[in-house]
Order: C-alpha cells, then sequence, then structure tokens
C-alpha cells in the first residue's frame, strides 16, 4: 500500500513474542499487534501510510519511536503502563473497554465478566467485553492479553493464544524462552 501523502505511519519490530507492528498519525498510535499484517492491514486500511520507516508525518513517527522504546523497555523488564497516545476509533463501547484495558496493572488478569462489572455492565456483559478485546486493535500496548476466562483459562488472542501465554508469564517474572 502505497500513498503520496501519507497520513500515517509505520513501523515493524522484533521482540521476544515475534514481529510486532505498529501504525499511528499524527495524534497518536492507531494499530499494533503481532501476527499477519494483511489482518491488521483491513483494519488500518482507512489510513493512507507508506510500509517505510521513514515516511509518515513527524508526530506519528515520534509515537512509534516512544513506542518501540518503551516496547523494548517492556521486553527487558516489565513493568508500569505504556505511555503513549491512544487513538480509539471503534464504536464507543468498545472504546470504553480499550480504555479500562490500559488500567489492568502490569502482571495482573482479570475475566471478561470482572472487566464487565467494572464498567459497570454486570458480568452479563462479559460477551460484549470479549468481543470488544477481539476487535482491539493496539495489541500488547492495550493489554487485552490480561483478560481471560472465569475459569482462569486462556482464550483468544489476536496473536495466538502461546504469545499470550508467554507475555502473561513474562509480566510475573519467568525468563524469556526463543519462541517454539
Amino acid at each position: 500500500m502505497t500513498d503520496t501523502n501519507p497520513g500515517a505511519a509505520w513501523r515493524e519490530i522484533d521482540t521476544p513474542f515475534g514481529t510486532f507492528d505498529m501504525l499511528a498519525v499524527e495524534s497518536g498510535l492507531v494499530g499494533a499487534g503481532f501476527g499477519s499484517v494483511a489482518e491488521r492491514d483491513a483494519v488500518w486500511g482507512r489510513h493512507a501510510f507508506v510500509r517505510r520507516r521513514d515516511a509518515g508525518p513527524v508526530g506519528a513517527r515520534r509515537t512509534l519511536d516512544d513506542a518501540a522504546r518503551q516496547i523494548d523497555h517492556y521486553c527487558e523488564r516489565p513493568g508500569p503502563a505504556f505511555d503513549l497516545p491512544f487513538v480509539f476509533e471503534g464504536p464507543a463501547f468498545q472504546r470504553t473497554v480499550w480504555q479500562a484495558l490500559t488500567e489492568i496493572p502490569c502482571g495482573s488478569t482479570l475475566s471478561y465478566g470482572e472487566l464487565a462489572v467494572r464498567l459497570g455492565r454486570g458480568s452479563g456483559a462479559a460477551q460484549a467485553v470479549g468481543q470488544a478485546c477481539h476487535f482491539n486493535p493496539i495489541g500488547l500496548l492495550v493489554p487485552c492479553h490480561r483478560v481471560i476466562g472465569a475459569s482462569g483459562d486462556l482464550t483468544g488472542y489476536g496473536g495466538g493464544l502461546e504469545i499470550k501465554r508467554r507475555l502473561l508469564a513474562h509480566e510475573l517474572g519467568a525468563p524469556l524462552l526463543p519462541l517454539g
């Protein structure tokens, strides 16, 4: 995808968890995640961007630089929440869930029902919270990997359950092992 007047900047970085792609506009990060770029392009398609490191608005490139530094730090020593400007694009309920995800501390988990209760929706809204997590466009940085099933089982993650398991183990202090 190319555009002579790009409105967004893209960056791909290697992490111990796999390749991680990020997309930012002048006002902040709009997309990020592990896995197939093609899958994310369906969401990112509404943003004009060039898949080159030096392309895009200055503010967007600055956000990507900050995000890359913070992800490197997270990979070395997970800790406080990511301090980045996020641009949440989606229905109001999804944006509310995504914002709530940023408030789950590193190394902690909540069930979908517990998160629904925190949002004042009651545990019956667990499925709606799960759907919002499914559509989270900013994986890892907006930590939907910290939301688990009511039984404690790991359920759904855009980057795959193995990455979700590894992220949670890393946040609890487990050594990073090679992908395998």
